[in-house]
Order: C-alpha cells, then sequence, then structure tokens
C-alpha cells in the first residue's frame, strides 16, 4: 500500500483547523504527488461563497486558475445561486511550465453506478482515441456517503473488484472537506470533485473525468436545476489548466438510453450499483430492487423484456412483489409539481418500448393532470398506464 496526506491549516476567525487530503493506491507509487494548494482552494471555495468569506491563501497558486476562479467561476456560481455570496479568492501567483506532454494517467472515476458504467463503456470502447482510454479508476470518499460506513465498504469493495479484473491501478482519495460547512453534496460536487482532482495532479493524473448524471436536454433549463453536476461542461473548464484537464462524459445520454447502452456490455452489468438503499436494507443483493433508483430501472428492464435477466445483481422478486406500489410512485414522481426527470424519462422509455405500467398509475395520473407540467404531459401518461 502506497499512501501520501497533504494537510493545510485553515484559519476561519479565531477558530484554526486542519483541511486533508489522503492518497492510497496499492500498485501505483505516490512519491511524486505534491501538495497542490489549488486542491485546498476549490475544497473551501463554496463554503466561503456561502458565508461571503474572502479566501485567502498563502501559497502560491496557478495564475491561469486563480483567474478563471475570480473572473469567470465565481460569477457563474452566484447567478445560479441566490444563497451564494460573490468572494474573491487572493494567493500569490506562480507560473505553471507547459510541458510538451502532460504528466500523470487519464484517471476515471468509478462508482460502479450507471454514469460511471457507461463513461467507462465509451471510453474505453475501440472509437475512443487513445488520450481518452482511462489508465487508472478513481473512488472518492468526500462526503457522498449517507448511508454511513457500510455502505462506503460496500461501494469500494465493489469498484476495488472491478479494477482487479480489467487490471487498471484503483486510487483511493478520502478527504474532510465536508466538514467545513457550504451547500450540500450535490450543489458542491463539482467544486469537491475538482479539488479532488488537482489534489491527483502531476504524480498521478493529467486528466480526470467525471460521469455526468444530467443529459444536455437540461442545459436549455439552468434555472431549474440545482445539482451542480448540471453545469459541469461550463464549470469543469473554468477549474483545469494546460496540465490538468477535468473532464465530463455522458452528457449526450439520457439515463434511459445510458441503461441501453450498458445492456450492449453483459461483461459491466455484474458490478452495475445503483441503489440508494444502505447496506442492511439491501436484502443480500448489490440493489434492493425498491428504491426509487433501483425500482426505475426494473422497470425499464421489464419493458425492455431483460428483467429477469438482473436477478443476480438485483432483488427483482422484491420489486415483483410490490411492482403495483412502485408504479403508483413513478408515476407520482414524474406528475407531482416539482417532477422528477429520471421518472418522467422512465415513463418515456415504457412507453417507446411499448411497455405498461398498471391500473393503480392511473388515478395518480389524473391527479397530476391537474397540475401545471401534468398537463403538459397527460397523452404521454396514456400510452404507458392500462
Amino acid at each position: 500500500m502506497h499512501a501520501v496526506e497533504h494537510t493545510a491549516l485553515v484559519l476561519d476567525g479565531l477558530t484554526q483547523r486542519a483541511l486533508s487530503f489522503r492518497v492510497e493506491c496499492d500498485t501505483l507509487s505516490l512519491d511524486e504527488i505534491e501538495a497542490q494548494p489549488e486542491a485546498f482552494v476549490l475544497a473551501l471555495l463554496m463554503p466561503c461563497m456561502a458565508t461571503g468569506q474572502n479566501l485567502v491563501c498563502e501559497a502560491p497558486v496557478d495564475g491561469q486558475l486563480l483567474y478563471n476562479l475570480n473572473t469567470q467561476l465565481v460569477p457563474f456560481l452566484c447567478s445560479r445561486y441566490s444563497s451564494l455570496k460573490p468572494v474573491k479568492i487572493m494567493a500569490p501567483t506562480k507560473s505553471f511550465v507547459h510541458p510538451d506532454v502532460a504528466i500523470g494517467r487519464h484517471v476515471l472515476a468509478m462508482s460502479c453506478g450507471l454514469d460511471a458504467l457507461t463513461a467507462y463503456a465509451e471510453l474505453s470502447g475501440p472509437d475512443s482515441p487513445p488520450a481518452l482510454q482511462p489508465e487508472a479508476l478513481l473512488f472518492n470518499d468526500i462526503g457522498a456517503f449517507g448511508r454511513g460506513e457500510a455502505k462506503q465498504a460496500h461501494d469500494l469493495e465493489l469498484v476495488e473488484r472491478f479494477a482487479k479484473d480489467r487490471a487498471l491501478p484503483l486510487v483511493r482519495l478520502t478527504s474532510n472537506m465536508g466538514e467545513f460547512g457550504g451547500p450540500a453534496y450535490p450543489n458542491a460536487y463539482s467544486c469537491r470533485g475538482a479539488a479532488a482532482a488537482w489534489a491527483l495532479k502531476g504524480g498521478v493524473a493529467r486528466k480526470v473525468t467525471y460521469a455526468s448524471g444530467t443529459d444536455y436536454v437540461h442545459m436549455g433549463c439552468l434555472d431549474q436545476m440545482a445539482d451542480m453536476g448540471a453545469f459541469d461542461p461550463i464549470t469543469f473548464p473554468m477549474m483545469s489548466n494546460s496540465g490538468l484537464e477535468i473532464y465530463s462524459s455522458g452528457f449526450r445520454h439520457t439515463r434511459s438510453s445510458k441503461f441501453e447502452l450498458l445492456l450492449t456490455h453483459p461483461e459491466l452489468m455484474g458490478y452495475l450499483n445503483t441503489c440508494l438503499r444502505s447496506v442492511d436494507r439491501k436484502g443480500g443483493f448489490i440493489n434492493c430492487g425498491q428504491c426509487k433508483k433501483c425500482s426505475e430501472l426494473l422497470f425499464r428492464a421489464e419493458a425492455m423484456g431483460c428483467l429477469d435477466a438482473l436477478a443476480p445483481s438485483f432483488n427483482v422478486e422484491a420489486f415483483k412483489k410490490t411492482r403495483w406500489f412502485l408504479a403508483e410512485k413513478l408515476v407520482y414522481n414524474a406528475y407531482k409539481p416539482s417532477p422528477s426527470d429520471n421518472s418522467i424519462d422512465t415513463l418515456d422509455s415504457i412507453a417507446r418500448h411499448g411497455g405498461r405500467v398498471g391500473v393503480s398509475g392511473r388515478v395518480l395520473g389524473l391527479i397530476a393532470a391537474g397540475t401545471k407540467r401534468g398537463v403538459s404531459r397527460a397523452k404521454r401518461l396514456v400510452g404507458v398506464v392500462r
């Protein structure tokens, strides 16, 4: 096991706390990884914007990045989130020496979720150029594990098996940046991910790719999007420089088209981990089959005639037993006043493949048809409810 940890002291008023990044890898030497002030700046940016405090860094920061943060990223985030305040990032600058060939590997963040597996399938495919082929995988612990340590250990074990089966180095990064406040994880995801990428710069990574959870359709309604990940094609270039590219893959796909793509890669299906539930509620399966993400994926599979093929990793029997209730939840989530785009996408997929939701969804559909968005989608529901 190779490991390196870098720590910075953060002074907030009279309180002094340590912000740390720990990087571990079984197969790669981490000797060339140096402390990157840029990682600490990005980790603290949104907590500072939440309180309106300027961010002062005593260590030199890449001049290109500092300029982009002050003139591009901070104004953009303020325009999207009314809760954030404009701040100034102040630090001495350093000039980046542009090498002929960027140092490090292309590292793909991996969770074994649908988005990440689809990104791997595309980037490792025959049509992907060599520069985009994943050369290492990254497992981040930067505040996303709301279901506790058991869920984290469960997810990590699956990713470790995935990496081992593909003979790819797996880099594990842990940071306590979530302890410094600021917006909730979904609204701070991109800045935290960029901070993790900068912590790997040089010694490990020249390019870090994160899988997108949204599609380009949503770029036309940014005012309705709270999840910062929806802005990755805009914000990631602002947090990159010529020595480290932070990239987002998968925006051209809906969740349904990702599932259809993954079905063409049966060798990856056994790793699929889409479940939202804690480990003790999975019934011994990787995926419980009944939470929102599981059930919506299984409704798609049912419409496509491949439901039972997912039985090794999904609790398909639990889905079948409670299908009537899950159908009601699906229709409700698609037609409620603040509808779920993934639920709408699921209904579209069911209709496209000639599937049916069921009788119980009809009542909720009629109720939802009285809502603003329900009226516009009432005809769509008629095709999938019987």
